[in-house]
C-alpha cells in the first residue's frame, strides 16, 4: 500500500515538473493549473476503477510529448531563418555580379557572350527574388510555430486539467471527502482549459495557412528558376507540415 501511494505520487510530481520545464507556466504562456486533487486519496482503488484516470493521465502525456516537439521545432527555426538570411545576401551580390558581367559583355560586341551573360542576370534576379521569398517565408513559419507552441502549452494544461477531473470525479464517486475540497472546480477548471487550447488553435491554424501561402510563393519563384536555368531545383524544402490537429 506504502509502496503504490508513493509511486503514484512520484509520477504526479514527475509530470507537473517536466511540463514546467517546456515553458508552461512563464511570463510569456498559460498559467498553471489552480486546482490539483491529490491521487493519495484514491491511491487505495484498482487500476480498473482508475481505467478513465489513467486514460486521462496517457492524453496528458502525449499532449506534453507535443509540446517538447514544437519547441524543438521552433528552436530550430531560428537557424533556418538566419540560414536563408544569408543566403539571400549571396543572392543580392550574384545578381550585381550577374549585372557587371552582362555590362562588360554588352560592351565587348560579342554576341554569344552577351547572351550568356544575358540569361545568367536572369537567373540570378530569379535567385535573389526567391532568396527574397524564402525569408519571407521562413518569417511567416517561425510566427506561425511560435502560435503552435502557445496551442500546445494551453492543450497540454487542458488534458493535465482533464486528468485531474478524472482523479476529483473518481473520489467524488467513492465518496472521498477531502479537507477543503469543492468538486465542481475541477469540471470548470477542465472546460475553461478546453477553451483556451481551442481558441490558440484557431489562432495556430491561421498563422499555418499565412505561412503556407507564403511558402507557396517562394516555391513558385524556385519553378521560375529551375525554368529560367532549364535544370531541376536543388532547393524545394517545405517545412510547414505541423498539424495542430489535437
Amino acid at each position: 500500500m506504502t509502496r503504490l501511494v508513493f509511486h503514484v505520487l512520484s509520477v504526479s510530481f514527475l509530470s507537473g515538473s517536466l511540463l514546467l520545464a517546456c515553458g508552461g507556466g512563464g511570463a510569456n504562456g498559460p498559467r498553471a493549473l489552480q486546482h490539483r486533487y491529490d491521487e493519495v486519496h484514491i491511491a487505495q482503488f484498482s487500476l480498473e476503477e482508475k481505467s478513465s484516470v489513467l486514460n486521462a493521465q496517457n492524453e496528458y502525456q502525449q499532449a506534453r510529448a507535443e509540446l517538447m516537439k514544437a519547441e524543438s521545432e521552433l528552436k530550430e527555426s531560428k537557424t533556418k531563418q538566419q540560414v536563408a538570411s544569408n543566403e539571400r545576401k549571396q543572392a543580392i551580390l550574384a545578381e550585381k555580379s550577374a549585372s557587371q558581367e552582362k555590362k562588360a559583355a554588352n560592351d565587348s560586341g560579342d554576341m554569344n557572350r552577351t547572351n550568356r551573360a544575358t540569361k545568367d542576370q536572369r537567373v540570378a534576379e530569379l535567385e535573389r527574388r526567391a532568396a527574397d521569398d524564402k525569408v519571407a517565408y521562413m518569417g511567416r513559419h517561425r510566427k506561425y510555430l511560435k502560435k503552435l507552441v502557445r496551442y500546445r502549452q494551453e492543450e497540454a494544461y487542458h488534458r493535465e486539467a482533464r486528468w485531474e477531473y478524472e482523479k476529483a470525479k473518481l473520489g467524488q464517486a467513492k465518496n472521498i471527502a477531502p479537507k477543503g475540497i469543492n468538486y465542481d472546480n475541477y469540471k470548470g477548471q477542465a472546460d475553461t482549459r478546453s477553451r483556451q487550447a481551442q481558441q490558440a488553435k484557431l489562432k495556430a491554424d491561421e498563422a499555418k495557412k499565412k505561412a503556407l501561402a507564403a511558402e507557396k510563393v517562394w516555391q513558385g519563384r524556385l519553378q521560375e528558376v529551375q525554368q529560367a536555368k532549364g535544370g531541376a531545383s536543388s532547393d524545394t524544402t517545405k517545412t510547414t507540415g505541423e498539424s495542430t490537429d489535437s
